[in-house]
């Protein structure tokens, strides 16, 4: 985590415990809901898994300190608590213990952001007392990355394991974004669509879908809830977006129609086929080798970018619209021209043969 965020330019610091008994022991006094803020329950001896102190011992096994990633060790108390988790012996050896270590101290001491990451058994996280801790750390600010759902070291499956180290990144620098659109919610389109001419062939195109997930990421950094509708794209989904795959533009104006209510921005990055196939071929169509062309029909797609920028909705003022369009020569005629045609306040052009598949964009924005 640490070389991928220094490779994405964000400022960190790092707490590095000569123990990795320590770094279990020390986060114990920020999760205890027993003794209050910078004191904890403790295990002196013994295997107790029923104190709270305990078990917030282990919840707190991995953790990012102001935004550097900090893994504890299986062995020493931390460990002992991972043996035990749930198992049922019941001895209330504990002692409190105030900022007893580097970690605890820095952590109590700060004057930035904490955020955790935390890293423990399925029954671990589950148990009453894990949850009451980590309650006590939402209130108190503190920021939880995860815990995801999968393979455990144990061998078992389930909610509890470390989120992996690219997405703690994305956390790290969605945490730190400015929040311009907190509470807003987001539906946005992206990529290509395919449009069926027989069950093996279809009409489509080069968008890849990058435009789009890249804004889709940095509205969700900015805060806001977003949904992202996308054509067949080979992108990994951004950390908390909800996604939904679509193949035709049927399917997607479907989509986008029906989540239109609630919406504060719609952005439509997808670039989406104006023709289809009128009747696409049940079987693949053959070729008989006659040289004869087969004959085919188109009907125009629905206008999801004209059709979203009319509804009641946008028209009132409640929904703010913006198109995108990609042209292949006079951009600023084209793109002028289709922003006052969809009725749109904002359109954003660029020149697709330049543009598809690439990591950089030059862009015109257009507005009133």
């Amino acid at each position: 985590p640490i070389r991928l965020l220094a490779r994405r330019m964000v400022t960190f610091s790092i707490v590095v415990p000569s123990l990795a008994q320590d770094l279990g022991n020390g986060l114990a006094a920020l999760s205890s809901d027993a003794l209050g803020v910078g004191q904890a329950a403790q295990a002196c001896e013994g295997s107790s898994s029923d104190v709270d102190g305990v078990v917030g011992t282990q919840a707190l096994g991995a953790d990012v300190l102001d935004a550097g990633a900090l893994e504890h060790g299986t062995d020493g108390a931390a460990g002992q608590n991972a043996g035990t988790g749930g198992s049922g012996t019941h001895q209330d050896a504990a002692c409190a213990v105030l900022a007893d270590d580097l970690v605890s101290t820095l952590a109590l001491a700060r004057n930035c952001p904490l955020l955790a990451a935390p890293a423990m058994n399925l029954q671990m996280w589950s148990n009453p007392a894990t949850q009451r801790n980590v309650a006590t750390l939402r209130s108190d600010g503190i920021a939880l990355l995860g815990p995801a759902s999968g393979d455990q070291a144990c061998g078992e499956v389930g909610l509890g394991r470390m989120i992996e180290a690219e997405e703690i990144v994305e956390d790290v620098v969605a945490f730190f974004q400015p929040k311009h659109l907190a509470g807003k919610c987001v539906l946005m389109t992206a990529g290509p669509t395919f449009e069926a001419i027989d069950p093996v062939r279809g009409i489509t195109n080069l968008s890849s879908g990058k435009m789009g997930f890249a804004l889709a990421r940095a509205a969700r950094e900015a805060g806001a809830d977003v949904t992202l509708v996308c054509g067949p794209v080979s992108q990994a989904t951004p950390r908390g977006i909800t996604r939904i795959n679509v193949a035709s533009a049927l399917k997607m104006h479907a989509e986008v129609m029906q989540r239109i209510a609630g919406q504060d921005v719609f952005i439509g990055v997808a670039a989406v086929a104006d023709y289809r196939p009128a009747t696409p071929s049940a079987q693949k169509i053959k070729k008989d080798g006659s040289g004869d062309v087969p004959a085919m029909d188109f009907v125009e797609n629905p206008d999801i970018l004209a059709g979203v920028a009319q509804s009641d909705q946008a028209r009132s003022g409640k929904l703010y619209c913006v198109g995108f369009a990609a042209e292949s020569h006079d951009l600023l005629k084209h793109a002028s021209a289709k922003r006052l045609r969809k009725s749109v306040p904002l359109l954003v052009g660029n020149i697709g043969p330049a543009t598809f598949g690439k990591d950089d964009n030059a862009l015109l924005l257009i507005d009133d």
